[in-house]
């Protein structure tokens, strides 16, 4: 499971290079281990994770339909709307 989440993060920040892409890397880590990161992975991994692996196994093939699913799985809890509002607030750093 690790390791889909892993590659899952891979493919969304591989536009990104150098600096930028360690502290989106260290973002997400960050983010995903709080209080609200948790509830969220408890979230996405309700279905066993096949929701995560179908997402990073078609993100490795550059179809990110399955990457905006996941973040629309997230967006639907007010712990993943923190998450997500604090991320992209990241990103403007």
């Amino acid at each position: 499971m690790d390791n889909d989440l892993s590659s899952l993060a891979k493919n969304i920040t591989e536009a990104f290079d150098g600096k930028k892409k360690k502290r989106m890397l260290e973002n997400i880590a960050r983010l995903l281990s709080g209080e609200n990161g948790k509830k969220v992975l408890e979230t996405l991994l309700s279905d066993g994770g096949e929701g995560i692996r179908h997402a990073a196994e078609a993100a490795k093939k550059g179809d990110m339909s399955g990457v905006e699913g996941v973040i629309s799985s997230i967006a639907q809890t007010p712990e993943g709307l923190e998450m997500l509002r604090a991320f992209g607030e990241d990103l403007k750093k």
